[in-house]
């Protein structure tokens, strides 16, 4: 049961408990390991399941969900398993994947290209992660936002350079201090890449957000070894009478300038270019990339 101590032998018999603690625990009719071709009896200390492997094999088996953070084990405290769940800060922000298939991906999907407004082709949404805020933070713009009654929430996006490999590996937000995305993630926009407060922006400096996702992407960069370019799907408390706007205007639309009110929802990892997503593809775009910077 608690998987921990030697089971109990007396007269040569191995009893499956180490105490009458243990066995108290159990109770009087113990269910059988949570794998369906195993009859063995299952225990807390896995979840339900006789022993560490066949708790694996539930997850390969597609018995069991798998944890959002280490894929291997199942799911035993929300979408995390029990060692994920232990070992999870509980102030600093993470991701899940939303399944291809599942309505809310459909639903951020259909706003993106339906607010699209740009040339060319219309990028593909490849994958969606959604950030899972600590709840200090989730209770501060809740408070922020019920402050506010007459202002209104919007829904934009938001991009910055990306240096991690995001969507190739587990979702995980990087450590890299150089990374906009996940520093804008971890902090809920109150600092970037470097540790900067503020972006660089026309008429000032501050947080600059899009209701047309085309206007964000012009700041979307990637690293050279990922497919994606990235973008943050946000939603944003403002009072749009009264909110600044960018100088920049153009064709489509200019950008909203926030300093306060805005929460990130989701991750979208886009596909910009039309062609087959291939290695010359990708080379393509990171010479394109380098032969700026040099001008």
């Amino acid at each position: 049961v608690c998987g921990k101590r030697p089971k109990f032998m007396e007269n040569g018999t191995r009893y499956p408990y180490c105490s009458r603690t243990c066995a108290s625990k159990q109770g009087l009719n113990p269910s059988a390991c949570a794998l369906s071709t195993c009859e063995a009896t299952g225990r807390t200390a896995f979840g339900g399941y006789c022993c560490e492997q066949h708790a694996i094999d539930a997850v390969q088996g597609r018995e069991a969900l798998a944890c959002t953070t280490c894929l291997k084990f199942p799911r035993a405290v929300g979408d995390l398993c029990t060692g994920c769940n232990r070992s999870q800060d509980p102030g600093t922000a993470r991701l899940m994947e939303v399944d291809a298939g599942s309505e809310e991906f459909s639903n951020l999907e259909a706003h993106f290209v339906g607010e699209w407004s740009g040339p060319g082709i219309v990028p593909s949404v490849e994958k969606v992660y959604r950030v899972v805020l600590p709840a200090d933070t989730m209770r501060g713009y809740h408070d922020y936002q019920s402050s506010r009654p007459n202002e209104t929430c919007i829904h934009t996006f938001f991009s910055q350079q990306c240096i991690c490999d995001l969507g190739t590996k587990l979702p995980v937000l990087c450590d890299f201090k150089s990374c906009g995305i996940c520093m804008s993630i971890k902090s809920s926009f109150r600092s970037f890449a470097f540790g900067s407060k503020q972006l660089d922006g026309m008429p000032e400096r501050g947080v600059y957000t899009y209701g047309n996702p085309f206007m964000a992407d012009k700041d979307a960069t990637s690293c050279t070894t990922s497919p994606y370019r990235v973008m943050i799907a946000c939603v944003a408390i403002a009072n749009l009478a009264l909110e600044k706007v960018s100088a920049v205007i153009t064709e489509y639309e200019p950008g909203l300038l926030f300093t306060r009110g805005q929460l990130p929802l989701f991750i979208s990892l886009i596909l910009r270019l039309s062609c087959p997503r291939t290695s010359s593809c990708i080379q393509s775009e990171s010479e394109e990339l380098g032969r700026r910077k040099r001008s």
